[in-house]
């Protein structure tokens, strides 16, 4: 039986590992990147433990050819299936997985394409922090990494499966510690930031998350003081007034067809 890879979530081993990645992606393979999902609630204060998910712009290489790059230019990365990790102290001749499974302590690094799983088409605009550690991370603009989970929680935010229940309710433990984030930092969503997806589609996230938060009172606070007045008016709009009435969530018109909000959920384990 192959020996079970040993995963850390240690915050100073997982500094480590992002600045190690940041430093290649962009000095030498030139890829644009961002840190997302929990990694990125991390680094803006959140405490649950988590794995490194970092969205990438890809031209000319795909994601297996990236982690090959990375692996042939330093040794404390590795690959082990779709997963790249950074091993912590590398041991002589070993290489992928064998190297994976034979060292302790390993940072688990998730690669995503923009613009893939319903992620946004670009890795921008980023959001720098400063890590205690020292190091300085972009992660994407917490407007957008706030919508960003929220149309994964969307997804399955009315299921009944016990397992699905347990995620989505995490999801919007990470999706109300964001929102207060926001409302303490003085910083706005911007609906157009968001690259891929229409207004028109995010802003049914949005109503769907107030739906569902609208007994928490200094949760709605918070989610006005974050929306521009007309957005969230708009959220405001029940079916009942917009049959009656005429009235609807605005739609943008845009030059391809907007993608249905509803997506399968993204492969972000965080």
């Amino acid at each position: 039986m192959a020996a079970r890879i040993s995963i850390t979530t240690s915050a100073e081993l997982q500094a480590k590992a992002a600045a190690t990645l940041s430093q290649y992606l962009t000095e030498e393979l030139r890829c644009p990147h961002a840190y997302i999902g929990g990694f990125a609630w991390s680094l803006l204060g959140s405490e649950r433990p988590t794995e490194i998910n970092i969205l990438i712009e890809l031209e000319n290489l795909d994601l297996p050819q990236l982690r090959e790059a990375l692996e042939s230019r330093d040794g404390h990365f590795a690959s082990a299936g779709i997963k790249l990790y950074f091993v912590e102290d590398p041991v002589e001749g070993l290489r992928g997985e064998e190297l994976v499974r034979a060292s302790r302590d390993n940072v688990v690094i998730e690669t995503l394409k923009a613009g893939t799983l319903g992620l946004p088409v670009v890795a921008e605009p980023i959001y720098v922090v400063e890590h205690f550690s020292g190091v300085s991370l972009p992660i994407l603009s917490p407007p957008v990494l706030l919508l960003t989970k929220m149309k994964r929680w969307y997804t399955t935010h009315d299921s009944t499966r016990p397992k699905t229940v347990s995620k989505n309710k995490s999801d919007k433990e990470d999706l109300d510690f964001v929102l207060f984030w926001l409302s303490a930092n003085d910083m706005k969503i911007e609906f157009d930031l968001y690259r891929g997806k229409t207004k028109s589609d995010l802003l049914k996230l949005v109503k769907a998350y107030r739906d569902k938060s609208c007994d928490n009172m200094a949760l709605m606070e918070a989610l006005q003081e974050v929306l521009h007045e007309e957005d969230w008016a708009a959220i405001q709009v029940t079916p009942e007034a917009s049959t009656s009435s005429g009235a609807e969530l605005p739609s943008e018109s845009t030059s391809e067809s907007a993608p249905s909000a509803v997506e399968p959920a993204l492969l972000l384990e965080e």
